[in-house]
C-alpha cells in the first residue's frame, strides 16, 4: 500500500492510535526507539501531543519501520484494515473536541475566516512597533479554538511568517494557575537534555518566568536556538479561565504583563494569539485596561457561518472520506443549526453519531431520529449514562455536576475545573467520585473531562452546551443556586480554618451557623469531611458558650435570692429593736449592707480566680467597690482581674523610638508597625514574634499598609519617599520618588494595583505599585495634604488638607 511508504501526519497519527493502544504503550515505545523524545515528555502532556512531539521529531519512514520492530502484528493488522474495501473508514468528524492544527484536511466552512485571521497576523508581524498580540473573538461555541488551531496555526505551518523556517507553536490554557501552564507549554521546546527529568526542566522554567516578572516570557525566548530565524508563536486558548479559575490577581496580571511584554518587543521573536468569550470582553476592561484596549484594536470575530459555510462543513468531510450524506439530511441538519452559533459543537457531535451510524448500516435520516437532532445528541448521551447509574451513583452525579458549574453574576454560567475531593459527599472519598465521573468521561461520551495530578485530580465539564441542553442538570443547577453558594463559602472558610491549625476564632456563629445547619438538616449528603468537621467544631464552641452563660446567669440569681432573704431577716430583726439607740441600728443596717457585698465579692472570687471568667468578675468587684464593700480581700482581687481580663495576647518589643501607627494584615494573621526609629517591623499577631524588618528609610515611618492581598507593604516616611516591601521577606520591590516633602500616608487601590501618597508639600500623587512609576500629580491644595484613599471601586480618590 503506497500511503504506508512514505505517510501523511495525519496517517502516522491513526497508525499510533492503533499500534500503541495506552499511554503506557505509547510511552515504552519512545523510551526504547527515541529517548530524546521521551526525555521532552513532561507530566501535563496528553497522548495527542506526545503524538504530535514525536511526528514533528522523528522521520516519517524510519517511525513506520520502529513501529513495524515494536510490534509487526498490529500494525500488519492495520494495514489489511486500511486494504478492506469494506472496512470502516477514519470518522471524520470530531465530536466535541476541538481540530487541532493537523486536522485542517478535516476543517471545512472557515476558509475565509482562516485567511482574515492569516492576514490580520501577517499585518501585525509586519507593521514596526506594533504589538503582535491578535485575539479571535466568539460567544461559546463558535469555534474558536478549532480556527486558531486548524485554522491559523495550520496556516502559519504551511506558509511560515515571515518564512521560509517553521514557526514554533506552544498551547496554553490558563486554569487557575496560568504561570505554571505556560512553563509546562514550553518545556518541550528546551533542547534535548535526557539527564534532567522534564518535572525538574518545568520547575526551572517556571521559576524563570516568576523571578523575571514581565521578562520571563521574553528571556525563555530569546535563549532557544535559532530563534530570529524560527519565532514562537504562543496560542493562549481559553482566555477566560484566567477570569473563572485563575484566583490570584498577582499571577493573573503577571501572566498578562508578561505577554504583552513578549508581544511588544522589537526582537519579534514572539507572537501571541488569544481566543476568548465575547462575554468576557469586560472583564479585561475591569481588570487589564491596555489589553481590553488592544483587544478592541486587533481582533477577529468568529461571526456565524452562512449557510453555504455550513454545508461545507456537514457535507465535505463526509464526501472526501467517500461517505457523502444524503442532500435530505444535510438539510435538517442546516434547518436545525443555522442562525445558533451555540449549536456547532452539537452539529459536530451529531455528526459524529451520524457517521457511527452510517458505519453499522443506518441511514443518517435514521441516526439522527435516534438521537433527537442536534440538540438532543448531547443530552441523549448525557440522559442514557444517568438513567444506568444506581441511585447512590445518581445522587453523587447530581452533586458532582452541579458543583462543576461557575454560576455567572449577571452573566452565563460557565465550566470550572474543581478538584474531585470538592465534590465529595458524606461518607465518600476521591476514588468513590471518580469512578462516577469517569462513565462520562468515556471515548463515546467525554462529557467530562479529567485531569490533574494523582495526588489531586480534578474534573471539568467538557462544554457549557450540556448546561443547555440537557434540562435535568438545568433544574438541578437551578434549584441548587442557594445552598451552592452557602456550601461554596463554608468550604473556603472551612480549609482556612484547617490551614490555620482549627482555631476556635475561625469558626461560624449566628446567624451563618444557623443558615448552615438548616442546609446540612436538609441535606446531609451534601456534606463532605471537612465542612462536617467544621461545622461540628462550630456547634460545639456554641453549646460550650450558652453553658458557660447559663451558669453564670444561674448563680447571679442564687446570690441575689440569699441576699435578699437574709437582708428581709435583718431589716425584722430592727423593726423588734426600734427601741434600741439610733447608733446600734445603724451598725446592724450596715452590717448586713456589707454582708450582700461580700456575697458580691465572694462571687467575683469565684469568677476570677476558679471559672476563668474574669470580665464578668471584675463586673461584680467593681460594683462592690463602688458600694463601699470593707471587704480586706478587695483590692488584691480587683488587680488580679484587672490584669486577667486586660492581658495582652502579645507585646511588639523592638522598636528603637515612638511606634507611630500598626496595622493588621488582611487575614489578621500578621500586624505591621511603624516607627519614627526609620524601621517598619512585620510581627505574628498571635504570638509577637518578629517575621521581618523592613529598613531603608531615611527619617521616621509615619505609615505602614497592606495590599488587599496581604502580600505587599507600603510605607510613607518623613524622608519624602514611600516604599513597597514584600510582606514575608521584607525584600524591597519599588521606591516611590518625587514629593517635596514628607510623605504622610501611602494607601493601596481595592484591585492592589496602584497606591496613592498625600505629602506636606501640597501634593498628592499616585503610582504603579510594582514598578513605583508615577502615574498622575494631584495639585491644587493650598497647604499640606494629610490623607488620601481611593472610594470602593477604585476610580476616585479623596484628599484631605
Amino acid at each position: 500500500m503506497a500511503e504506508f511508504q512514505t505517510p501523511a501526519r495525519y496517517v502516522l497519527r491513526r497508525i499510533l492510535r492503533a499500534v500503541l493502544a495506552t499511554d503506557s504503550d505509547f510511552t515504552a515505545f519512545c523510551v526504547d526507539f527515541y529517548p530524546d523524545v521521551a526525555a521532552r515528555f513532561s507530566n501535563g502532556m496528553d497522548r495527542v501531543q506526545k503524538a504530535s512531539l514525536l511526528i514533528e521529531l522523528a522521520d516519517a519512514s524510519h517511525l513506520l519501520s520502529d513501529l513495524r520492530k515494536h510490534d509487526g502484528v498490529r500494525v500488519a493488522q492495520f494495514e489489511r484494515q486500511q486494504r478492506q474495501p469494506d472496512a470502516p473508514k477514519q470518522n471524520p468528524y470530531r465530536g466535541l473536541a476541538s481540530f487541532q492544527h493537523d486536522e485542517a484536511h478535516l476543517f471545512f466552512g472557515r476558509e475565509a475566516l482562516t485567511a482574515e485571521v492569516f492576514q490580520r497576523f501577517e499585518s501585525l508581524w509586519e507593521t514596526p512597533g506594533a504589538t503582535r498580540m491578535l485575539t479571535v473573538l466568539g460567544p461559546s461555541g463558535s469555534g474558536k479554538s478549532s480556527v486558531a488551531r486548524a485554522g491559523l496555526l495550520a496556516a502559519l505551518a504551511q506558509s511560515p511568517v515571515p518564512g521560509p523556517d517553521p514557526l514554533r507553536f506552544v498551547l496554553v490554557k490558563p486554569g487557575e494557575r496560568p504561570i505554571e501552564s505556560l512553563a509546562r507549554a514550553l518545556v518541550p521546546l528546551l533542547p534535548k537534555d535526557a539527564t534532567e527529568l522534564s518535572a525538574n526542566r518545568q520547575l526551572a522554567v517556571e521559576k524563570l518566568l516568576a523571578d523575571t516578572h514581565e521578562q520571563g516570557l521574553r528571556r525563555f525566548a530569546a535563549d532557544l536556538p535559532k530563534i530570529d530565524r524560527s519565532p514562537l508563536v504562543v496560542l493562549v486558548d481559553q482566555f477566560e479561565e484566567l477570569y473563572t479559575l485563575c484566583k490570584e490577581p498577582t499571577q493573573r496580571d503577571l501572566f498578562v504583563r508578561m505577554l504583552l511584554h513578549a508581544a511588544s518587543d522589537a526582537g519579534r521573536q514572539v507572537s501571541v494569539v488569544v481566543t476568548l468569550r465575547t462575554d468576557f470582553i469586560g472583564e479585561t476592561q475591569r481588570h487589564h485596561e491596555q489589553l481590553n484596549r488592544l483587544i478592541g484594536a486587533q481582533n477577529v470575530m468568529v461571526t456565524a457561518m452562512s449557510p453555504e459555510e455550513l454545508r461545507d462543513a456537514i457535507a465535505k468531510p463526509a464526501e472526501d472520506a467517500g461517505q457523502p450524506l444524503d442532500e435530505a439530511t444535510i438539510e435538517l441538519l442546516l434547518k436545525e443549526t443555522h442562525g445558533n452559533q451555540g449549536a456547532l459543537p452539537l452539529l459536530e457531535f451529531a455528526l459524529t453519531r451520524i457517521w457511527e451510524g452510517t458505519q453499522a448500516g443506518k441511514t443518517p435520516g435514521e441516526t439522527l431520529h435516534e438521537i433527537g437532532g442536534v440538540g438532543g445528541a448531547l443530552a441523549g448521551v448525557a440522559r442514557n449514562i444517568f438513567g444506568a447509574l444506581t441511585d447512590t451513583e445518581k445522587t453523587t452525579a447530581t452533586r458532582a455536576l452541579v458543583r462543576l458549574v461557575q454560576f455567572g453574576q449577571g452573566s452565563r454560567d460557565t465550566r470550572r475545573r474543581a478538584p474531585l475531593s470538592d465534590l465529595c459527599g458524606r461518607g465518600q472519598d476521591v476514588d468513590t467520585v471518580l469512578a462516577v465521573l469517569r462513565k462520562f468521561s468515556g471515548e463515546q461520551a467525554r462529557l467530562v473531562t479529567l485531569g490533574g495530578e494523582p495526588s489531586e485530580p480534578v474534573a471539568e465539564v467538557t462544554h457549557e452546551a450540556l448546561f443547555e441542553h440537557w434540562t435535568e442538570l438545568g433544574d438541578w443547577i437551578k434549584k441548587s443556586r442557594e445552598d451552592r453558594a452557602l456550601y461554596d463559602r463554608v468550604l473556603e472558610a472551612a480549609k482556612l480554618w484547617h490551614q490555620a491549625g482549627r482555631p476556635a476564632g475561625r469558626l461560624w456563629r449566628p446567624p451563618d451557623l444557623d443558615l448552615l445547619r438548616d442546609y446540612q438538616r436538609r441535606k446531609p449528603e451534601d456534606f463532605g469531611e471537612l465542612a462536617d468537621e467544621f461545622l461540628g467544631a462550630a456547634e460545639r464552641r456554641q453549646k460550650t458558650e450558652w453553658a458557660l452563660s447559663l451558669g453564670a446567669v444561674a448563680a447571679i440569681i442564687v446570690v441575689l435570692i440569699v441576699a435578699a432573704g437574709v437582708y428581709l431577716v435583718k431589716q425584722q430583726e430592727l423593726a423588734q429593736k426600734e427601741r434600741q439607740r439610733t447608733q446600734e441600728a445603724s451598725a446592724a443596717k450596715e452590717s448586713i449592707r456589707q454582708q450582700l457585698l461580700d456575697a458580691y465579692v465572694e462571687r467575683g472570687r469565684q469568677l476570677v480566680l476558679e471559672r476563668s471568667n474574669p470580665s464578668e468578675g471584675l463586673l461584680w468587684l467593681h460594683r462592690s467597690q463602688e458600694e463601699g464593700s470593707m471587704d480586706a480581700a478587695l483590692p488584691d482581687l480587683l488587680d488580679s482581674a484587672l490584669h486577667a481580663a486586660g492581658t495582652p495576647r502579645a507585646v511588639l518589643k523592638g522598636h528603637g523610638d515612638s511606634v507611630r501607627g500598626a496595622t493588621y494584615s488582611p487575614d489578621g494573621r500578621r500586624i505591621v508597625t511603624a516607627s519614627s526609629d526609620k524601621t517598619a517591623r512585620v510581627w505574628e499577631a498571635d504570638s509577637g514574634r518578629l517575621v521581618a524588618e523592613l529598613k531603608g528609610h531615611g527619617d521616621s515611618v509615619v505609615s505602614a499598609t497592606y495590599s488587599p492581598d496581604g502580600r505587599r507593604i507600603v510605607t510613607a516616611s518623613e524622608d519624602r519617599t514611600a516604599r513597597v516591601w514584600e510582606a514575608d521577606s521584607g525584600r524591597l520591590v519599588a521606591e516611590l520618588k518625587g514629593h517635596g516633602d514628607s510623605v504622610v500616608s501611602a494607601t493601596y487601590g481595592p484591585d492592589g494595583r496602584r497606591i496613592v501618597t498625600a505629602s506636606e508639600d501640597k501634593t498628592a500623587r499616585v503610582w504603579e505599585a510594582d514598578s513605583g512609576r508615577l502615574v498622575a500629580e494631584l495639585k491644587g491644595h493650598g497647604d499640606s495634604v494629610v490623607s488620601a484613599t481611593y472610594s470602593p471601586d477604585g476610580r476616585r480618590i479623596v484628599t484631605a488638607s
